[in-house]
């Protein structure tokens, strides 16, 4: 297969998707494209269903292994980092007979992980790993996500998305609307309902404005670091404040989402939660999202991995597992989680050998 060389923002993964009338997105069938940036920048390769994987999906088990199925957005998939890089394909190189098929697709939401799994339940597996971008919780209470088009001018994009009535989740949007929408041809009811990229940042928490902070002279960046510190060590500042109240509409509709796939599940269930960038690049966490994940996992009996809890004390440690180039996970990052993760999935999968011996 002839390697394309792609020259584009790694934050950008438009250019390697195709609409999915249920899911909204995923990666084109069969692709083999080198994303160039820093280091060589990453080599990304997809199967005939459209997810990166270097092998093919099978719905019957492969003899004499286990097999773990992921899920998640652009922190799962890989953004910036080759597809054997991944703590998904890292996990699997660590213990004997596991197969992992990661389901992971970038610019996409816990409600469509979620429908995705429905699509894809059906393929045998003794293990399901959810991942949680804790930002997603802004993601899964929007209609429409924003992006930028060849021009750099805002673009729009809907996906599918649930609604929480009378104590019982529907889905809404699917067929998901295969448009794409400048600023001026949105429709108006989506127009309260846009995902921006910019708005979890901390310039856009701090002023109200999704955007990114204002480039500033190079004499002025350890004052711009110095307001930064200032920001996150306020006691009152919160990243993410729908995790603070847990009535909040947000956090209601992303547990209730989560809660109806754990309770879904006839395998065990890992439930992933990676913080927000903030707590990469700083020693401190401001989003207070710990304590609600906390109570998910505890009524719905799955297995919960914070990994702000194995994220090193020093912050120039903590810098080097996030990729600024890629605005993700680094690579020590994948495989740092990885490693914390392969002692949890050993004894998930351990418990079900026994179980079906």
């Amino acid at each position: 297969m002839t390697i394309k060389q792609v020259k584009c923002d790694p934050r950008e993964t438009r250019t390697m998707m195709k609409y999915d009338p249920e899911i909204g997105t995923r990666y084109i069938p069969s692709l083999k494209v080198r994303v160039t940036g820093e280091k060589g920048g990453c080599l990304v390769r997809t199967n005939i269903a459209g997810f990166r994987s270097e092998r093919e999906f099978l719905p019957g088990r492969t003899p004499k292994k286990l097999r773990a199925l992921v899920f998640g957005d652009s922190q799962t998939a890989g953004d910036g980092v080759t597809n054997s890089q991944r703590f998904s394909d890292r996990i699997e190189s660590k213990i004997p007979n596991l197969e992992v098929y990661n389901y992971g697709v970038s610019g996409t939401g816990p409600d469509q992980h979620f429908l995705s799994y429905k699509r894809h339940c059906n393929v045998e597996h003794d293990l399901v790993i959810i991942v949680v971008y804790v930002e997603n919780i802004r993601r899964v209470c929007r209609r429409v996500i924003e992006i930028q088009d060849g021009s750099g001018s805002p673009a729009f994009y809907a996906k599918p998305y649930f609604e929480y009535l009378d104590g019982k989740l529907e889905v809404r949007n699917i067929p998901v609307p295969k448009q794409i929408w400048s600023e001026q041809t949105l429709p108006d009811e989506y127009k309260s309902y846009v995902y921006s990229p910019h708005e979890t940042n901390l310039f856009s928490q701090v002023t109200g404005r999704k955007a990114t902070a204002p480039r500033v002279p190079k004499a002025l960046s350890p004052l711009r670091e110095f307001a930064k510190k200032f920001v996150l060590q306020l006691p009152s500042f919160s990243m993410l404040p729908e995790y603070n109240d847990q009535r909040s509409s947000g956090w209601v509709l992303l547990r209730t989402i989560l809660q109806e796939w754990i309770t879904l599940s006839a395998v065990p269930v890992v439930l992933v939660t990676i913080p927000h960038y903030i707590s990469f690049v700083s020693s401190r966490d401001p989003t207070r999202y710990r304590k609600r994940f906390r109570e998910l996992a505890d009524a719905t009996d799955c297995h919960l991995y914070d990994f702000l809890s194995d994220l090193p004390r020093s912050v120039d440690d903590r810098q080097q597992l996030w990729s600024n180039w890629s605005g993700h996970l680094s690579v020590s990052a994948h495989e740092l989680l990885a490693d914390r993760l392969k002692p949890i999935v050993q004894k998930l999968l351990l418990s079900c050998q026994d179980a079906r011996s």
